[in-house]
């Protein structure tokens, strides 16, 4: 009796040792299965995080495109920023378009001013300093610039950002936070003619071509006369009056399109009032020959054609 009641006894401490075991077994096991189901969750959560973060800044970089490829597509925000004091009271007509050319550039304050009326500051991918240095880098001299036959060069101003330089600047900023713009001559290159582009391209520095325009025919039925605007015989080549301009551009098929004679009347008075030209005779009412080549060089611009010459476009260096 005694020696079955020690093998109950026995049993039942094995049978609990048994249970206790599996007891242990089942919490660790239940306790490693809730161990991998949180990795899971968390996981799991740290990718939806990971990708709310990705499409926000996604979305803010699509934002930041859309308002940076404004500024480059319209010229009308850098002049309403660069815009100087009117200078209506100047008496020397010169001396005043002068002036305002100058006064067309964006210095650091009225850049910030730009970027914030635009919604560029405060943005979660622009900081003050990435401004700072998209402007010295927009503003960096060229070591190769060099004078050319247009008596231009580029502008060394390392203070101020004209119109090219802002392009520049606005450019140094998409490529800085990643931002998708349109190439530089995209949104022109499909609206421009083949045939305006070689007329161009083969008339802006043609001496033959300029000559012949600027010689009429004399005309032996008619006596020779003070015309301001006309000119007759082979002592007049060295200057174009405006018809003989517009009858060239005409000529050349760019008139009435893509250029009207308002604008050539415009690019044809600015040359002449710049004054920053080679004009050899100072006559306010015809163009030199380096006068022409600006004024070709100037349609250029406004139709987006390059003009290269060492492989550097001139086109962005004329300035009125």
């Amino acid at each position: 009796e005694e020696r079955a009641r020690r093998n109950a006894a026995t049993q039942a401490k094995s049978a609990e040792s048994r249970e206790a075991r599996a007891l242990d077994l089942g919490e660790r096991h239940r306790g490693r299965t809730e161990r991998l189901l949180e990795e899971v969750f968390e996981q799991h959560l740290h990718r939806e995080v990971a990708s709310k973060e990705n499409s926000r800044a996604e979305q803010a970089r699509q934002d930041l495109a859309a308002r940076l490829q404004r500024l480059l597509d319209d010229k009308s925000i850098f002049q309403g920023f660069a815009a100087g004091p009117s200078a209506a009271g100047k008496v020397d007509l010169r001396m005043r378009d002068k002036e305002n050319a100058a006064s067309n550039k964006l210095d650091m304050p009225e850049t910030l001013k730009l970027l914030k009326a635009n919604g560029l500051m405060p943005h979660p991918l622009i900081s003050q300093r990435l401004v700072l240095e998209a402007f010295k880098h927009a503003n960096k001299p060229d070591p190769k610039t060099v004078v050319h036959s247009i008596g231009r060069v580029a502008d060394q101003d390392a203070l101020q950002l004209d119109y090219e330089e802002f392009r520049v600047f606005v450019r140094t900023l998409g490529h800085r936070t990643g931002c998708q713009l349109a190439p530089e001559e995209q949104d022109t290159a499909s609206q421009i003619r083949p045939e305006w582009r070689d007329a161009l391209k083969g008339a802006w520095n043609n001496r033959d071509l300029f000559t012949r325009a600027c010689v009429k025919p004399p005309d032996p039925t008619k006596k020779a006369r003070l015309d301001l605007g006309g000119k007759q015989g082979p002592d007049d080549d060295n200057s174009m009056d405006f018809r003989e301009f517009v009858a060239l551009v005409d000529k050349l098929g760019l008139c009435p399109e893509p250029f009207s004679k308002t604008l050539l009347a415009k690019v044809f008075k600015e040359v002449n009032m710049s004054g920053a030209a080679d004009d050899l005779n100072d006559d306010a009412h015809e163009f030199s020959y380096e006068e022409y080549k600006t004024a070709m060089l100037i349609l250029c611009s406004e139709l987006g054609v390059p003009i290269y010459v060492n492989g550097r476009n001139i086109v962005q260096r004329v300035k009125l």
